[in-house]
């Protein structure tokens, strides 16, 4: 995935405060990374493919309950692709995990606001 340092950035410096972060933005970079995964990668297991597909398929509506609802799914699936416990650089499912823990920080920050 091209995005590879982009995205190992955003979760190196996901606790620093940002201002101008968008939902909309942010979910939708991660349901393409999904999409994208899911068309390079066949062989992952039916789980993990459907927890992708989840993403990768999930409506966008004024309050994301939908797109954030797969996020919290993700994210309960993401200590076993723990960036740090990998060496560099991240294989691309390890990039969308990160992407989806980052995204996922971000708007659980900003929904207990």
């Amino acid at each position: 995935m091209s995005l590879g340092k982009e995205i190992t950035d955003i979760d190196e410096y996901k606790f620093i405060p940002e201002d101008n972060l968008k939902i909309d933005t942010m979910l939708t970079a991660n349901r393409l990374a999904a999409q994208y995964f899911i068309s390079q990668n066949h062989n992952v297991s039916p789980e993990l493919r459907s927890l992708l597909s989840n993403l990768a398929n999930a409506t966008s509506s004024s309050d994301h309950f939908l797109e954030l609802d797969t996020i919290i799914q993700m994210a309960d699936h993401t200590d076993a692709y723990d960036s740090a416990q990998h060496t560099s650089p991240m294989d691309d499912l390890e990039l969308v995990f990160s992407l989806t823990r980052s995204v996922y920080h971000y708007t659980s920050c900003s929904i207990m606001l």
